[in-house]
């Protein structure tokens, strides 16, 4: 089974617990706590590092910073531009 599916098949069993039915109940929670074990395990892999997450603070603090410029910039030469063709 793939990871992907397996993390599917753990979302639909919890779904399916609060649905009536002694017999039915105590197998998706018996199949939950089977499946627990390596949910946590991929969930676990599947987080970034750190390290990554600050680089990523950094790059989306330079992009936001440099595109306010460039965006200020783009305007005036609109501005700029437009001025020229109504002449």
């Amino acid at each position: 089974m793939i990871n992907n599916d397996l993390l599917n098949l753990y979302q639909t069993l919890i779904n399916l617990k609060g649905l009536s039915g002694v017999r039915f109940c105590y197998g998706v929670v018996k199949n939950i706590n089977l499946l627990k074990p390596e949910v946590e395990a991929i969930q676990k892999t599947i987080e970034p590092k750190e390290e990554f997450q600050e680089y990523e603070k950094e790059r989306i603090e330079l992009a936001q910073k440099y595109s306010k410029k460039a965006h200020k910039i783009y305007k005036k030469s609109i501005k700029k531009d437009f001025k020229n063709e109504t002449i």
